[in-house]
């Protein structure tokens, strides 16, 4: 189980005027993206969203923008089917980390939105180059690791809160 809590007031940034919203599960854990997350889903409404490793972001992605396509990739048979059965309206793809997991086939410029919280992140970051619309935004979790700043490297920063940062060409 879990579900969102609206805090206080936020600052600036794409948070500018937003509530703080926290994920809490039945275990009382919190999600670091959400602020960001809820920031970008809320304000800029993206269309068409590409996520790598489904998840909690999932469920908050398609509970608030229903009528946006969603896509997920995910390379573990055993969470792809979890998600598969979980939850409905998004366009799940398994695929194999050796099978092109970090370059699905999708038409360039396609997507407004990348959430990357998957394996194989610079690669992913690589071809999201490819994939994201010129005004389109990216967003990383656990963007601290530093094994994570080549890809970041190649976009420009937008905001940066705890481990997530957004991002955009």
């Amino acid at each position: 189980m879990f579900g969102w809590i609206q805090m206080g007031e936020k600052g600036g940034g794409i948070l500018k005027g937003l509530k703080d919203w926290i994920l809490v599960t039945s275990k009382n854990e919190t999600y670091s993206y959400t602020d960001i997350l809820m920031g970008v889903l809320t304000k800029k409404r993206p269309k068409r969203i590409l996520e790598w490793g489904p998840g909690r972001s999932t469920m908050l992605m398609h509970d608030l923008l229903p009528d946006s396509q969603i896509n997920s990739v995910e390379h573990d048979w055993k969470w792809y089917l979890r998600w598969l059965l979980g939850i409905r309206g998004v366009n799940l793809h398994y695929i194999k980390l050796d099978g092109g997991y970090a370059s699905p086939d999708f038409p360039e410029k396609y997507f407004d939105f990348i959430f990357i919280d998957g394996k194989q992140r610079v690669k992913c970051m690589k071809t999201a180059l490819r994939l994201l619309k010129d005004n389109g935004l990216l967003m990383l979790h656990d963007s601290n690791r530093e094994k994570y700043r080549e890809g970041i490297k190649l976009f420009k920063i937008v905001e940066k809160k705890g481990n997530t940062i957004l991002l955009k060409k």
